[in-house]
């Protein structure tokens, strides 16, 4: 089924794939084209078939401002590099009016978790649960005091939450592009901080996704099928990287396959002009997001350092032990049974029955077949329970470890550095 309309100058159409079981497993394609050529599909993302209505009109805001022919901000950017949908590039200037992290609303910024990053070296025995922390807070996060090995914070960003289930990798670069515009803006007293504008957001993965299509289409060193699902791999990502690296932002990609860890990409940071480094790390099937800064402040200290981490599932889990993060990966799988269920009523052959069979689907998931023959239950669509926990526990494992790493190497170059 096709649904086409026109929007702006643009022919935007959805067609919609529906397979076995409609609610889990049909997808939309948003397939994009100018009115004075609608035979040229300019762009096209796969999307989910139950997506709520207020998500696809944003996505269908973003591709008017980005695609459209009267702004031609996508063609325009292009040819001149300006791969920030929001404007050219930051200035190269030095920046020393701004104060970090003072140039966020503070008001607005609303906090996941603050930690010293001390804490973040501890053994996993000594690791505090926090599935009974209180409530995320908003303010500023405390700065320590200057004390050996405590010259840096690690604070949780609350961010955007996911909605597309396959788009994490572009969350991940755009909370570190939007947090370091925040942090650098000079109008930092007014306006909604880029990191929570949600329709920046959609311009932001409709322009990255279309870059990245379109460098498919001239290279062709990848398929341009297979960017329409809003997945990145390593090497998407690490392009796209590279493209958005400015005079005061540096990104680097961390993949958990590939492994390794190169220190001087922070001793470099620290040595440098820059402002802020960020870090896109890749843990296993989930891409999360690093931003360090540095504090220029007086209350801050001298060589001080502010470390975010940001999650698009906003999961609260870097300072969790082994054990502790396996309860916090039961208690995430849990949370997802009232929407599976919402999910089985809306299917005519689930609906109506009992709650003891949602259950044994709950646990067992829904098989699928192709051609006749059983599909691997690690690719149905609801998978077993025992899958998806797996699943969840490698990525927190690794992203934790990740951070880990990465503030251990901060703290241990600040150390070598006072000396």
């Amino acid at each position: 089924m096709d649904v086409t309309q026109h929007v702006g100058d643009l022919v935007v159409t959805l067609t919609c794939d529906v397979q076995q079981h409609a609610w889990f497993s049909s997808n939309m394609l948003l397939a994009i084209a100018r009115c004075d050529d609608p035979g040229t599909t300019m762009y096209e993302m796969k999307l989910p078939a139950n997506m709520e209505a207020r998500h696809l009109d944003r996505i269908l805001a973003a591709a008017q401002k980005v695609f459209s022919k009267g702004d031609a901000s996508f063609c325009q950017a292009v040819d001149t590099h300006a791969l920030t949908p929001w404007g050219s590039r930051p200035p190269s200037g030095p920046l020393e009016r701004v104060a970090v992290p003072c140039a966020l609303n503070l008001d607005d910024v609303q906090l996941v978790a603050t930690h010293p990053a001390s804490q973040i070296s501890a053994p996993d025995s000594a690791c505090p649960d926090q599935r009974n922390a209180p409530e995320p807070r908003s303010g500023p996060a405390t700065v320590l005091d200057a004390r050996p090995r405590q010259h840096a914070c690690l604070q949780q960003i609350r961010v955007l939450q996911q909605v597309h289930p396959a788009a994490c990798g572009f969350h991940a670069l755009f909370n570190v592009l939007a947090l370091a515009h925040d942090l650098m803006r000079d109008d930092r007293a007014t306006g909604t901080p880029r990191l929570y504008d949600e329709q920046a957001f959609w311009e932001f993965l409709l322009f990255n996704q279309a870059l990245l299509q379109r460098e498919a289409e001239s290279s062709g060193r990848w398929s341009p099928a297979l960017l329409r699902s809003c997945a990145i791999d390593t090497p998407h990502m690490s392009w796209l990287c590279d493209q958005h690296r400015t005079a005061q932002l540096e990104i680097s990609m961390v993949d958990s396959f590939s492994g390794g860890f190169d220190a001087s990409v922070i001793q470099a940071f620290m040595d440098g002009p820059r402002q802020c480094h960020g870090f896109v790390l890749g843990a296993d099937t989930h891409w999360q997001a690093v931003l360090i800064a540095k504090a220029t402040s007086a209350a801050s200290g001298a060589g001080a350092y502010h470390v975010f981490t940001m999650d698009s599932m906003n999961k609260d889990f870097i300072l969790l032990g082994d054990d502790e993060l396996v309860l916090c990966a039961e208690d995430l799988i849990e949370n997802t049974r009232s929407w599976v269920y919402g999910m089985l009523e809306r299917e005519k052959w689930w609906h109506g029955r009992g709650e003891e069979q949602f259950e044994q689907v709950f646990e067992a998931g829904v098989e699928e077949y192709h051609k006749g023959k059983r599909i691997n239950s690690q690719w149905w669509h609801l998978r077993p329970k025992s899958i998806r926990l797996d699943e969840i526990l490698r990525e927190m494992r690794c992203a934790r470890d990740q951070v880990k790493v990465i503030v251990d190497t901060l703290m241990d170059l600040q150390d070598e550095s006072r000396a």
